[in-house]
């Protein structure tokens, strides 16, 4: 019938498509690829922290001993540093488990804000209330152990007590809280190899995760339910039963508070008998982070360190 396709015109017809669709396919990809590339500039490396999973000691993940990472931003870069841990599997100086009577050993536990994500270990909120407590002290005879692992939430700081941090036998046991210690583990996140993998190595599904599916990395959710103060309550105790066992005592610092309610989070510690400083959400958002960073700046540590030392000193 006139005007019908012929078999030979519907074939040209199928290739001229195959073609257009290839041609499509490969500009779209070389555009995807001069993204990622532009990205690769830009984008920081992710190297937060030399992680190794399982290592064997009832933790489900912890800081390799004497590994290091040099990091420059989880999104935009940021000048390069160096996050060491050192021969025993934590950061800062390497101290013997067995300590003298004439120190005063303290353990601080927590998250990347305790590990000191961004700045060199000198300049990590323990190392800085150490060098306060001690020119406070007179006498050098206080040490402030940094047992922060980024990502850490409460239960994993606990076990970080549990299975490791006790061995150096601390008289206190300071524990910083941060607002998604209630949320998703650290275990959980790293433990995705596929995801992790794809998460620090592609510029572009990073950017697509962090904009439209922060959970999967365990962003921040704090708010106040019977649950969660439940769940807090309970694992504080936990904690706060095993540093007793050992002789010593925990205090609390709450930098950024997981219940989103700084008088339930009073509330719970004073029920438990726990010494508390709980920052008040504008004291927390005062304090200077570093560009295109939420973790705070060396001079922002100082200021916080400052401030706990002032409340801690009567405790010692």
């Amino acid at each position: 019938m006139p005007g019908e396709a012929t078999p030979a015109s519907r074939v040209g017809d199928k290739a001229k498509l195959w073609r257009r669709l290839g041609l499509a396919a490969g500009v779209t990809l070389m555009t995807l690829v001069l993204v990622e590339l532009g990205l690769r500039l830009a984008l920081g490396n992710l190297d937060i922290a030399p992680f190794v999973l399982d290592p064997g000691d009832g933790r489900c993940v912890g800081l390799e001993p004497g590994g290091e990472s040099t990091y420059n931003g989880t999104v935009l870069r940021i000048p390069p540093v160096v996050h060491a841990v050192n021969e025993h599997g934590y950061r800062g100086p390497a101290r013997p488990p067995a300590r003298t009577d004439e120190v005063l050993r303290i353990v601080a536990l927590g998250d990347s804000f305790t590990f000191g994500q961004g700045v060199a270990a000198e300049h990590a909120l323990p190392s800085q209330l150490e060098t306060l407590l001690q020119d406070r002290r007179g006498d050098g005879t206080v040490e402030v152990l940094n047992f922060g692992v980024p990502g850490y939430n409460l239960r994993e700081s606990t076990e970080q007590y549990l299975y490791f941090a006790r061995r150096w036998q601390p008289d206190l046991v300071v524990l910083f809280l941060f607002e998604n210690d209630l949320d998703k583990p650290l275990c959980d996140i790293i433990g995705r190899r596929a995801f992790m993998a794809a998460f620090r190595r592609v510029r572009l599904f990073r950017i697509a995760v962090v904009a439209l599916a922060p959970e999967q990395l365990g962003a921040p959710n704090p708010h106040s339910s019977p649950e969660r103060i439940a769940a807090l309550e309970r694992q504080l105790a936990a904690l706060e039963r095993a540093v007793s066992e050992d002789g010593a005592r925990l205090l609390v610092v709450s930098i950024a508070d997981p219940l989103d309610d700084a008088a339930a989070t009073r509330a719970i510690t004073a029920e438990l008998e726990l010494p508390a400083l709980v920052f008040e959400r504008e004291r927390f958002e005062a304090l200077e982070v570093i560009p295109n960073e939420t973790h705070w700046t060396a001079e922002a540590n100082a200021s916080a360190a400052a401030q706990i030392a002032a409340w801690l000193e009567p405790r010692l």
